[in-house]
């Protein structure tokens, strides 16, 4: 593999560097997008089910045994 190809396989690829590319069907264009958005709802859950354990947790424990 030439050394110009490894050097661009080790960018980060985000929505402002991603390549751009038309597409005829709505399909690969929705494919293409749901990744970023999908990120971020996928960190909102995982937060919420965290805090909300969390909380859930501090309400039944007594004392000591609450973990903050």
């Amino acid at each position: 593999m030439p050394a110009s190809q490894i050097n661009h396989m080790a960018m980060w690829l985000t929505p402002w560097t991603a390549r751009r590319v038309m597409v005829r069907n709505i399909a690969p264009f929705i494919g293409r997008t749901i990744p970023m958005p999908g990120v971020i709802i996928l960190s909102a859950d995982v937060s919420q089910i965290i805090f909300c354990t969390i909380r859930d947790d501090n309400a039944i424990a007594r004392g000591d045994d609450k973990i903050w």
